[in-house]
């Protein structure tokens, strides 16, 4: 037992190989593919040392328990906090406006500590899925780690109080709950990797397994579980190593990852700190002990803090799309002088300061008070930048208003001059949205329910269905105008990123999403032919591949002709009118992005080769030549022979990389309204 309290060599050294990993891996992501697990083996070394330290000082009544919280918050707070502040204010300094709303956010919840839940609704949101990465994105593992302090020393807890009263050996009540947590929380994990990756990488519950991991090494070490065997103890840490080694160069992002593969790098993290080979001949901590490495370990938290801000503001600040190795090389001595002066000036004078060390209650308060000041710049960044798009919407609604050239009108009307100025902002396109996301009328994955949204009079039997996934969506404020000067009734079946065509779809999900998909698109179908609708107005993202009942994935644009040709067919052949309406350019970079970037917004568009990628659906409701069926297409509005453009008339026209800013919609009027009023008569 008093080897495993003593300081380990080995453990500090695994602490600077993961950290160098995950700087590998973050510099150069092409040739360290897999050196994104240096996470994971910080996962079983916090899990190990923090099991450890509750199993010797049980957190058995509240004074100790607050006295845990009260060092953890000294030594993670102050640097986490300085490292916050700094990034945000040379967010608002060197990011694109178009930026700072979502990295304030981030700011936000990295500051309370739930940045991982964060990056996991915006991972799995299909709209957010482009967002370039924020410069704070890597306090997700530090929000795992809190969110396990918070809860570990109370399991901890219980399991001793539990031992006592039902006097059950302390070991065995420990083993028992560390043990319970491991596997299910790595049972869930292997569940959600296969079924929701994104979701899966950040969220807690998929990564408490590898915590506990550490926590059953432990646990073995509380019992007095040591290996005797020097050449057996020498053979673990050099293959605890390996396998971590390994996994830093054969694990690539593509992966589904964490899942049962992490238990690759995770159990050989548990074998090096099991060796205990610190002064065992021919062991790794002969190389691991020396200085360099043992320093890197020693200021491996600051190193983490500092080195993601900025590889993501070293671009913006140089000017540079690309980091070229000198600047790389750079960032890196940047990183390393600023986690050194982190580590002597801040972690260790709050982390051994006498006053706080003597006053829980100044602990807290501290801790508060950053949190406090990191969450209300952050919070004042985005009050901000929501002022000023307010009052960009303002400028933009009476622009729409009174002149009939903004946006598509430039395109529509004779005699219109491009307006080169920009009327909306980079920060404003990417919030003009419709109010379809407000509203939450899309179904998300898994795809379980057909959520139906209603505008205009509910009671009007002049009925209008509006069908498709996300690129139908920027349609909904000229059907919502129309159907208000009219009196119709507009109802939506809208998807995000399942395609809802008929036949079996790949779009890199699971496979229970497709199959989720497939049975949400046959009940929406059902519930449009059954709504005795006098239109349907149809739209959607081409698609990138498609299945015939036999599931086996197939590139055949004829299987996917017939599928839509059934589905026009049996919503007219049921009495309803059928517009389909073309889908728009796609850009390969995020627009408002770009223009917040580039004073020569030109540079934002796209080959019309590329960025017009066909779109089935329309062209089978022009070959079908059914008077019941009509098409209209806007591409002549956003392209010339050669490029399509990202800001059209004053206008930056898309809100991501392929979805039309509602604004920009707005203008599209008079070459939508005309179709929609023929299909309602």
């Amino acid at each position: 037992m008093e080897e495993y309290n003593k300081n380990r060599l080995d453990i500090q050294g695994l602490r600077a190989i993961a950290v160098g990993l995950v700087l590998l891996f973050h510099f150069w992501p092409q040739r360290m593919t897999g050196g994104y697990i240096g996470v994971d083996v910080f996962f079983v070394i916090s899990g190990f040392l923090i099991t450890l330290h509750l199993l010797q000082n049980p957190p058995t009544s509240k004074e100790k328990l607050i006295d845990f919280w009260a060092r953890r918050i000294r030594r993670l707070i102050p640097a986490a906090t300085v490292v916050l502040l700094v990034t945000m204010v040379a967010s608002v300094v060197w990011l694109p406006e178009s930026r700072i709303i979502s990295t304030s956010k981030e700011v936000i919840a990295s500051a309370v500590y739930v940045e991982n839940w964060q990056l996991a609704s915006t991972e799995t949101d299909y709209l957010a899925a482009d967002e370039a990465k924020s410069p704070v994105q890597h306090y997700w593992s530090l929000s795992v780690e809190e969110q396990f302090y918070i809860l570990w020393p109370l399991l901890i807890g219980g399991a001793v109080i539990v031992s006592k009263r039902k006097k059950i050996q302390l070991k065995t009540a420990v083993g028992t709950v560390v043990g319970i947590v491991f596997v299910t929380s790595l049972a869930y994990s292997i569940y959600l990797t296969d079924t929701n990756q994104a979701a899966a990488y950040f969220v807690t519950p998929t990564r408490m397994w590898e915590l506990a991991l550490g926590g059953i090494m432990a646990v073995a070490a509380i019992r007095g579980f040591i290996l005797r065997k020097h050449t057996v103890r020498v053979g673990l840490a050099w293959g605890g190593l390996a396998m971590i080694g390994i996994s830093s160069f054969l694990f690539t992002e593509s992966m589904k990852f964490p899942g049962y593969i992490a238990l690759l790098p995770t159990l050989g993290a548990a074998m090096v700190i099991v060796a205990m080979a610190d002064n065992l001949r021919y062991s790794p901590t002969k190389i691991l002990k020396w200085r360099p490495i043992q320093y890197m370990g020693d200021i491996s938290y600051s190193l983490y803090l500092w080195h993601w801000p900025i590889i993501i503001l070293l671009p913006f600040i140089i000017n540079k799309d690309v980091l070229t190795l000198p600047w790389k090389i750079a960032g890196i001595i940047v990183a390393f002088g600023l986690a050194s002066l982190t580590k002597h000036y801040i972690e260790d004078p709050t982390r051994r300061s006498s006053f706080l060390r003597k006053s829980n209650l100044a602990t807290y308060a501290s801790g508060l008070a950053a949190i406090v000041i990191v969450t209300g710049i952050g919070g004042g960044s985005i009050a901000y930048s929501s002022y000023m798009s307010d009052t960009t919407e303002l400028r933009v609604e009476r622009a729409i208003k009174n002149d009939p050239c903004v946006g598509a009108g430039v395109k529509l009307q004779e005699n219109c001059m491009d307006n080169e100025k920009l009327l909306s902002t980079p920060a404003f396109a990417k919030q003009d949205k419709s109010i379809l996301y407000k509203d939450e009328c899309f179904a998300d994955p898994p795809f379980k329910k057909v959520k139906v949204c209603s505008y205009g009079n509910e009671k009007s039997s002049k009925r209008l269905a509006l069908f498709g996934n996300s690129h139908a969506g920027p349609w909904i404020p000229i059907l919502i105008d129309l159907a208000e000067k009219n009196n119709w009734r507009v109802d939506t079946y809208l998807v995000s990123r399942c395609y809802p065509i008929g036949i079996r779809v790949d779009f890199g999900l699971s496979k229970t999403y497709e199959d989720n998909c497939l049975s949400w698109t046959k009940r929406a179908k059902e519930q449009v032919i059954r709504g005795n609708y006098r239109a349907v107005v149809l739209s959607s993202r081409s698609m990138p591949m498609a299945a015939e009942a036999n599931k086996n994935y197939i590139k055949n644009s004829s299987i996917k002709s017939k599928a839509y040709e059934l589905l026009l067919s049996d919503i007219v052949s049921n009495g309803s009118n059928a517009l389909v309406i073309r889908d728009v350019p796609e850009h390969k970079s995020n627009i408002p992005d770009c223009v917040a970037k580039n004073k020569d917004y030109s540079q934002c568009g796209t080959s019309r080769k590329v960025a017009l990628e066909p779109d089935i659906q329309f062209d089978v409701a022009k070959k079908m030549n059914n008077p019941n069926i009509g098409n209209v297409s806007v591409t002549d509005t956003l392209c010339d022979d050669r490029t399509c453009a990202a800001v059209v008339g004053g206008l930056i026209a898309y809100f991501d990389h392929g979805h039309l800013t509602n604004s920009f919609v707005r203008t599209l009027g008079p070459r939508i309204v005309p179709e929609v009023m023929h299909a309602m008569r």
